[in-house]
């Protein structure tokens, strides 16, 4: 409250409004044009409603794996009845992709088969001086890619297409339809403990670490309590840091002989990248692989380190021990989280602890740097860049042109290690020439050259670095960027969106494993707070019900992060000067494009919040912004340190093999 009535009082309010307004401007912008992207785009599959009626599908189990490139069909059915012969019956149809109708067996209607006409709703008159009484309406439906869908309705004679219908893939087996917006979640997904009951049954182990770090916390500053003053000097934030450091070397030196090799995001694509450029002695192309259109920096590294381990070890061995490039990468999270809690937090330890804590024992960050795959090592470059940046906007002064080639060479690595890590040139583009340019009191023109070679600097440098990359590309395919395989196609469930799946959220509290199905904002919880995807199907050999009680602890958290978004944004010019709203812009960024990839691509994995891993020192950020407020209470910071003293070391013990 307090951070509302300050925003409008006096000379605050002055230097707020016109950042506001025009970032008000910029994102209502985006929402209209991502609104008639997303109603008129024919290859954003969402299937909104009409009238009363229903998207329907067949209905069958979620497949957690992928489904082949084919044409499948559905067939549905219903009965309807005609009062006149005389009287129109206007039927409108929409259909994923396009459908044939029949009346009575006989085909009177066929939609455009063109796929990218599948949004046009088609009205007809299905009266044919048919005889009152009983009709039957049988509808099918093809489509390549997806499960075939349907939309019908006819205000005439009450006829709306749901689950009273029947659906068939084979025209004899019939069940009732499956209305798009419910969803059948894998058997697997009930194989674990409500993830509300396996809180309650690790009370007895979270109970304890609150009682104690609440005491610690509550006292470490009372000079007479002996001691509690000789333990509060292990709470300061760089002897913090070694702490969590050490504890993460010890979770990899634990874990690293013990999880299989086959664990793992598409492990088995990655580990043939490597072996293809350590056996071929070059880059593949993309379209020789499945993974092989990733940028190649992490599967050089690895190439080279698999041909070194080859000398002295086994075959396995060696891909065991690729684990210590991601490891590092993990471990790494820890200092760069620490030293980012330094820049934006200078005269607060509690908040640099609380930082380092939060960002060091992310379970996306643990659970991913303990398997091998690129996006540890790209995590790595993008929170580097995004601590140097920080550093460049922090200054009242022109940065040195030092600093600014220093993240010019991050973000080239970064982006020659997996190519989402493009991203962060728009926050950069904006951020950094507006704080130079508000920051400086220099004469304008001046300033402007300045900020304008420094830019230069920063993104030429950069395109050495990964440039080559791109134009190989442009050279062989004819593309600069290869998102994915030309020579693979498939799909996976559910195929299409829905705005459950938008609006919706709340089953990965109860059910996180494989909720992706559910919508874009359970999938993001489940695989930021846990992990939601089990390693891709691999099962790998975590404390489950630890992991799954995280989704309530997890919970405070989030909803200090979205306390902290709405301090930033209610404060914009500080935090601009912070390097705050320069984190948040990033955050916002990342999540609109892994928004438009589970929109355009509607597979139940589409909405993964690791996409988005490198943002860890940005999620910290965030995290503690919202805690910021309510610290300098004593009793309330030392309730908030044991509930997340409760959530790291759950974390960390859910992943720390036995």
């Amino acid at each position: 409250m307090n951070y509302i009535l300050s925003f409008f009082k006096g000379s605050l309010f002055k230097k707020n409004t016109w950042l506001l307004i025009g970032s008000t401007s910029i994102i209502l912008g985006f929402f209209i044009f991502g609104y008639y992207e997303i109603t008129t785009n024919p290859n954003i599959p969402l299937l909104i409603p009409a009238e009363n009626a229903q998207w329907i599908r067949l209905r069958e189990p979620t497949i957690l794996k992928i489904r082949p490139k084919q044409q499948y069909k559905t067939i549905f059915l219903t009965h309807f009845n005609a009062k006149k012969s005389s009287d129109d019956v206007i039927l409108a149809i929409q259909a994923m992709k396009y459908a044939e109708i029949y009346v009575d067996g006989k085909k009177i209607f066929m939609t455009d088969s063109n796929p990218s006409k599948w949004r046009n709703e088609y009205r007809f008159n299905i009266n044919f001086g048919f005889n009152t009484g009983r009709h039957e309406l049988k509808i099918m439906v093809f489509s390549q890619n997806s499960h075939p869908a349907l939309l019908v309705y006819s205000k005439s004679i009450g006829l709306y297409t749901g689950e009273h219908w029947l659906a068939s893939n084979d025209n004899k087996t019939w069940t009732a339809a499956l209305p798009v917006n419910q969803t059948i979640f894998h058997p697997i997904t009930y194989h674990f403990m409500r993830a509300d009951r396996a809180f309650l049954s690790q009370l007895l182990f979270f109970i304890p670490i609150f009682m104690l770090f609440f005491i610690i916390t509550y006292f470490y500053k009372e000079q007479h309590v002996t001691i509690l003053k000789q333990l509060s000097i292990l709470f300061i934030p760089s002897r913090v840091r070694w702490i969590f450091l050490f504890a993460m070397l010890f979770l990899a030196i634990n874990n690293i002989g013990k999880i299989p090799i086959n664990t793992g995001m598409d492990i088995h694509e990655h580990l043939e990248y490597i072996r293809y450029i350590e056996s071929n002695l070059r880059l593949p192309l993309a379209s020789e692989g499945w993974e092989m259109f990733h940028a190649p920096l992490f599967y050089i590294i690895a190439a080279i380190l698999y041909k070194v381990l080859l000398l002295f070890l086994p075959q396995n061995d060696s891909l065991i021990l690729l684990r210590v490039i991601p490891l590092f990468c993990g471990i790494a999270q820890v200092e760069i989280c620490y030293r980012t809690m330094k820049l934006i937090y200078p005269d607060s330890l509690d908040l640099q602890i609380l930082g380092t804590l939060i960002g060091g024992f992310l379970p996306m960050n643990l659970y991913m740097s303990q398997v091998v795959g690129n996006e540890p090592l790209a995590a790595f470059f993008i929170s580097t860049t995004i601590y140097f940046t920080i550093q460049i906007l922090k200054p009242t002064h022109l940065p040195t042109l030092r600093i600014c080639l220093i993240t010019g060479i991050s973000l080239g690595l970064a982006i020659i290690t997996k190519i989402t890590a493009l991203l962060l040139i728009l926050p950069l583009g904006v951020f950094i020439p507006l704080n130079l340019y508000l920051g400086n009191g220099d004469p304008k023109k001046k300033i402007n050259q300045q900020i304008l070679k420094r830019m230069l600097w920063l993104f030429g440098i950069a395109f050495i670095v990964c440039g080559w990359y791109f134009l190989r590309n442009w050279f062989t395919i004819g593309k600069f960027i290869v998102f994915i395989s030309s020579n693979i196609s498939w799909w996976q469930d559910p195929g299409y969106r829905t705005l459950e799946q938008i609006f919706s959220f709340g089953i990965s509290l109860y059910y996180p494993i494989y909720c992706s199905v559910a919508g874009f904002w359970d999938s993001l919880y489940s695989t930021l707070w846990m992990d939601g995807f089990l390693s891709a199907f691999y099962w790998p050999p975590w404390n489950y019900d630890l992991m799954l009680s995280s989704a309530w602890l997890s919970l405070f958290l989030s909803i200090s992060i979205l306390i902290g978004i709405v301090t930033v944004l209610l404060r914009p010019v500080q935090s601009l000067k912070r390097g705050i709203l320069f984190a948040l812009s990033c955050v916002f960024v990342f999540i609109g494009a892994i928004f438009y990839f589970f929109l355009t691509c509607p597979i139940l994995s589409a909405a993964k919040a690791t996409f988005a891993l490198g943002l860890t020192p940005c999620i910290a950020i965030l995290c503690v912004e919202g805690f910021r407020g309510m610290i300098n209470n004593r009793a309330i910071r030392a309730i908030i340190y044991g509930i997340i003293f409760c959530w790291a070391i759950g974390s960390y013990f859910t992943y720390f093999v036995l």
